[in-house]
């Protein structure tokens, strides 16, 4: 697991995804421009996304997630669907 920021950071962006990732003990890897799927074979790590403003239905934008990468990768499809995976669920952490 690592924390990490959006593709388009701030400073402030930075410095909460830094203090985050010392909160839960994990590593912090700076974007570097990076997508996310680059950030994910480069660390081979599962990827917390930190953004500002929670959106209002976690579980919706999970799906919305789930379903951009079945589209993207046929592989990560098949194994949601013979069970190897299960869909993204996401955890709320207080700021």
């Amino acid at each position: 697991m690592i924390v990490t920021t959006s593709l388009r950071e701030i400073a402030a962006d930075i410095a909460a995804a830094e203090l985050f990732s010392q909160q839960l003990n994990v590593p912090f890897v700076a974007r570097n421009r990076q997508s996310m799927q680059e950030l994910q074979n480069n660390t081979n790590a599962t990827v917390i996304i930190v953004f500002e403003n929670q959106p209002e239905n976690l579980e919706e934008f999970a799906l919305k997630i789930d379903a951009a990468m079945r589209k993207q990768n046929v592989y990560y499809d098949d194994l949601i669907v013979g069970n190897v995976l299960r869909t993204l669920i996401i955890s709320s952490v207080p700021k």
